[in-house]
């Protein structure tokens, strides 16, 4: 992504002003440019922020990043919510079973 950006504001860097005072595709994608960079850049913080949340969690739950994919941890975070769920629920009719 950062390299199309980089490609696209060099482009435009080089990009010939049209002589038709009414053609404003150098100005719209100046626009489109400014407003993709903003957007790269916040993409940019959101993905550092949940490498970072990702590895907090890792280390809360004792985990080496380099043998526990991020689809392992939330596969098995899944499957021990469920099991837990399903356990309350069991735990819930036996006890109504049992009065």
């Amino acid at each position: 992504m950062e390299r199309q950006l980089v490609q696209l504001e060099r482009d435009l860097d080089t990009f010939s002003s049209p002589d038709d005072s009414e053609d404003l595709f150098t100005a719209k994608m100046s626009s489109f440019s400014t407003l993709a960079r903003e957007q790269y850049q916040k993409l940019m913080i959101m993905h550092s922020n949940m490498g970072t949340l990702y590895q907090n969690m890792l280390d809360y739950f004792a985990l080496d990043s380099k043998k526990t994919s991020v689809e392992e941890l939330f596969t098995d975070l899944s499957n021990f919510r469920t099991m837990f769920l399903v356990s309350g629920d069991l735990s819930v009719c036996l006890s109504i079973s049992t009065n």
